[in-house]
């Protein structure tokens, strides 16, 4: 009897230990284990990116018997993009910078590109997913002074001009590649901040008022304002490996001056050759009726010269280093 006692009594303290023993375990791998945390997922909603380019060009004759002037070119180029969707709204931002200069033997360098162009476009996805409400705001304006070749006289400079364009309209975007923008409601302003080329009138502003003896009374504007209706059309694209195609159209119509509608015009093929080696075939073509270009005499063409209304185009070929991210 006292042995089956004695027996059961250490059973029980068996089993009462192992049971702490046990919690005292379970106790540590509470207190111990690692606490895994999950990562936030990454924010899908941004796409950033852009490239930098930077191309040369030279010319070099010796004892060249047909003649020729050594020469030698380069150019920077900065696209930036930061483009956001979320829900149903849309955020895209461009950035595009472009300087260059061309030197020849025994005269100045002179610039051969100079471009500052900023946009940002906000858009609120309207009765389908491929037309948005939209608001877009365009800023342009260049680095640095340009020159008359002729006499070497200023006729351009930083924030002279610029140009600010605020529109209000409609957005189509049926895909990743095209985009057409349309307002009927939009203010663009052009900024001359350099007081001699306002004087003048430069770039469309109110020139100087002078009086009959040639005095002046009141100096020229810094800036005109005008209303309008204004469409812009992008298209991007590769047309094939290594071949990339981009080009951009914007059209504005002063409704003061109807019928009279400036152009801008862009168009760019990029040609990757490797990983860091590009060619880029570029143009341009610029109409406004605001500005007015300084034309040579042709008396064939019944032309005597001066400052008139024309269409301005700027072609490039270039070949250099690229580098995307």
């Amino acid at each position: 009897m006292n042995r089956s006692i004695v027996l059961g009594m250490m059973c029980l303290i068996a089993s009462i230990s192992f049971g702490q023993l046990q919690h005292s375990e379970d106790l540590n791998e509470f207190m111990f284990t690692e606490t895994v945390v999950q990562d936030a997922p990454a924010d899908t909603s941004w796409k950033k990116g852009g490239l930098f380019a930077l191309n040369f060009g030279q010319v070099a004759f010796n004892n060249w018997a047909a003649g020729g002037v050594n020469s030698v070119s380069g150019i920077a180029l900065v696209n930036l993009f930061a483009n956001m969707t979320k829900g149903k709204s849309t955020w895209d931002n461009t950035l595009d910078l472009a300087y260059g200069q061309l030197k020849q033997k025994n005269l100045d360098a002179v610039k051969s590109d100079d471009k500052i162009d900023l946009s940002s476009k906000y858009g609120y996805q309207a009765w389908s997913d491929k037309w948005y409400y939209s608001g877009l705001l365009n800023f342009k304006t260049q680095f640095a002074e340009g020159l008359n070749p002729d006499n070497g006289s200023r006729i351009s400079d930083l924030l002279a001009p610029a140009y600010v364009l605020f529109a209000l309209g409609a957005d189509y975007k049926p895909n990743d590649k095209f985009s057409a923008f349309i307002s009927p409601v939009t203010a663009k302003w052009t900024i001359v901040t350099d007081q001699d080329l306002a004087d003048v009138g430069a770039f469309g502003v109110q020139g100087a008022a002078f009086d009959d003896s040639g005095a002046m009374i009141n100096e020229g504007e810094n800036s005109r304002s005008e209303f309008g209706a204004y469409a812009r059309a992008q298209f991007q694209d590769d047309l094939m490996e290594n071949v990339n195609f981009l080009t951009r159209m914007e059209l504005f119509q002063n409704y003061d001056t109807f019928g009279l509608v400036d152009v801008n015009w862009e168009a760019l093929l990029g040609l990757k050759v490797n990983k860091y080696i590009s060619a880029t075939v570029g143009a341009q073509m610029l109409y406004d009726h605001d500005i007015l270009i300084l034309k040579d005499a042709d008396p064939a063409e019944g032309n005597p010269g001066g400052f008139g209304r024309t269409a301005q185009f700027k072609e490039t070929l270039n070949l250099g280093f690229l580098y995307n991210f």
